[in-house]
């Protein structure tokens, strides 16, 4: 079946994917329209609760196919209101998944929002992410980079969680932070601000 002028066309793209048939499905689109996306905003947090290990995911969701991407948004920490046996577990794969994939992407991306949940993530939760991988990720690849954003979604929390949960993060990925690239948003996941503003910086340049 012959695309339509529509997709063709499509440069930003919002999905969510709770089971991995989701991810297959989405994966088979990405290599039909990957060429052409320059933004990604995706949630696959839910996976993790299945149990589903970090390399199927980033195999299936061929986002190697997305050369030209500008803008990563991802969510893959469910929320974790009480961290405690599997969910540490759940952690543990959602961290190797979100470095997997930060080791793949374009090096075009200048712009990465990791969300870190829906609900209200204890300190404890924050902890148990290993911040260390994304400090290890191969950052100077990324000619363009402009921007790592950590999206806290607070919804009761008060102003000492959220400053702890900076102040900890900051300190697991120190070099990030000490670039400049480090920074955060208090946000709504899907916060279509980032988009608007990239295609205005696109069209200037040409």
């Amino acid at each position: 079946m012959r695309k339509s002028e529509t997709v063709n066309s499509l440069q930003w793209l919002e999905v969510k994917c709770n089971i991995m048939r989701e991810v297959d499905a989405l994966g088979g689109f990405l290599r039909e329209v990957g060429d052409n996306l320059m933004h990604l905003a995706i949630d696959i947090s839910e996976l993790f609760r299945s149990q589903q290990e970090p390399d199927k995911i980033v195999e299936a969701l061929h986002i190697l196919d997305c050369r030209n991407l500008r803008s990563l948004r991802i969510c893959l920490f469910p929320n974790l209101l009480n961290p405690v046996g599997n969910e540490v577990a759940l952690v543990d794969r959602a961290s190797d998944c979100l470095a997997k994939l930060l080791s793949v992407i374009t090096p075009t991306i200048c712009r990465v929002t990791i969300v870190l949940g829906y609900n209200d993530m204890p300190l404890e939760a924050c902890k148990l992410i290993k911040w260390e991988l994304l400090q290890d990720v191969d950052w100077d690849r990324f000619k363009d980079i402009e921007l790592v954003a950590i999206g806290l979604m607070p919804r009761h929390s008060d102003r000492l969680t959220e400053i702890n949960a900076r102040d900890h993060i900051r300190s697991r990925m120190p070099s990030l932070h000490n670039r400049g690239l480090l920074h955060f948003e208090a946000m709504t996941f899907w916060d279509e601000s980032i988009a608007p503003a990239l295609l205005r910086k696109a069209a200037a340049r040409r």
